[in-house]
């Protein structure tokens, strides 16, 4: 082996400087681009989603976010309360003009004896007779509020559309099977009237030959329902899993039935050659107006099962103006051969013609005369569940 020189050594020791210079800036840029720590032991918290009615807890997709649906359909059952009005204001019609009879006695024109002007002066007539020989007239039956609505079942749709995120329009179309019957007191006080009717007249005519009297109460119910047509705005409170609510609005309410009572007297007598049949014939209709304004007012919570189907709880409270009504028509006639004049000990007289002229003195007919109209509003509560869809 020849020894190496001073030379040699001198050239290797300059290029190991050289290498090791080049390298400095590379292994810097190298570590100056290194990957930071990342901690990937748990994965990173969902977005809330956007979709306001999307069940509670979902995420928005990493994606577009949901349309918001704003309808949506309801059907639902309810069940509906009931308060009868106890204001309104009445009057029986007025008797007619008073005329003089063929025995020269005043006596006034009358629509029936069942009630009015002719039940006070059959009552008068009668009381020379006997002071407790009467006849209850139907005259507070005919001037206050006689009917009333049942509760019951009702079912209806609801359409409702998101204003914002706090208010939402709705449509409510209910039908309640709330029918119209009559007040507890209204047919014990028909009959009293009607057994009474044949008591005073048999006693009156018990002298006469030939008399009878008889006298029938009917009555027919078309119980019928009410519809409820409103609109209201619904404030929604807070939101969540279920979401609370209070809406204000009104309406119309949509109403049939009515209880229909009539009474039938007939009273026939002979006197001498002329025989009388006189028939006093009275139709009642207790009803309400075919349509009446309505305020409503209520409260609710609403839930979603999935993001397009719901349930809804739902209470109102409807006020209804009243329109109650009772109305009567009355039909006197007489049939016989000629005029006769009953007139008792103290000069009062009833007088009976088959003809016009000179008059009967019941004789004055009547066609659906207003007795009573209810006044101010009633309530109607109800209560309902409904399952709805979004779209």
């Amino acid at each position: 082996m020849r020894p190496v020189g001073p030379e040699v050594l001198g050239g290797v020791l300059a290029a190991m400087c050289s290498v090791t210079l080049g390298a400095g800036p590379v292994l810097a840029q190298t570590a100056a681009t290194a990957p930071s720590m990342v901690d990937t032991s748990s994965p990173p918290a969902a977005r809330p989603s956007s979709d306001p009615y999307a069940p509670p807890g979902s995420a928005a997709p990493a994606t577009a976010a949901h349309h918001v649906l704003p309808w949506t359909i309801d059907v639902h059952g309810s069940y509906f309360g009931s308060w009868a009005p106890v204001s309104g204001f009445g009057a029986v019609p007025a008797a007619g003009a008073d005329f003089t009879t063929l025995s020269g006695v005043v006596t006034p024109a009358a629509s029936s004896w069942f009630f009015g002007g002719g039940a006070a002066w059959l009552n008068h007539y009668a009381q020379p007779v006997s002071s407790t020989l009467q006849l209850t007239p139907l005259d507070s039956t005919l001037t206050t509020a006689a009917v009333r609505r049942r509760r019951g079942p009702g079912f209806g749709v609801r359409l409702t559309h998101a204003i914002n995120r706090r208010l939402h329009l709705e449509l409510v179309l209910d039908r309640s099977e709330t029918q119209l019957v009559q007040a507890p007191a209204v047919f014990d006080a028909l009959q009293k009237t009607n057994l009474d009717f044949i008591t005073v007249w048999q006693r009156l005519l018990r002298d006469l030959p030939q008399s009878s009297v008889t006298s029938q109460l009917g009555s027919t119910d078309r119980y019928g329902q009410r519809t409820l047509a409103t609109a209201a705005i619904d404030y929604v409170i807070s939101f969540g899993s279920v979401t609370p609510y209070v809406a204000v609005g009104g309406g119309a309410a949509v109403n049939t039935g009515s209880v229909e009572a009539t009474l039938t007297g007939d009273v026939q007598f002979t006197v001498s050659t002329f025989a009388e049949d006189q028939t006093d014939t009275v139709d009642i209709v207790f009803g309400e107006r075919r349509w009446e304004p309505v305020a409503v007012i209520g409260a609710g919570l609403v839930g979603q099962l999935t993001r397009r189907i719901g349930w809804r709880v739902d209470l109102r409270d409807y006020l209804v103006a009243s329109g109650w009504r009772t109305a009567v028509t009355a039909t006197p006639a007489v049939s016989g051969s000629g005029v006769t004049d009953l007139v008792n000990s103290t000069g009062s007289a009833i007088q009976f013609n088959p003809a016009s002229t000179p008059a009967s003195t019941l004789s004055l007919p009547l066609t659906n005369v207003t007795t009573f109209t209810g006044t101010g509003w009633h309530r109607q509560l109800s209560a309902s569940f409904g399952l709805f869809l979004r779209f």
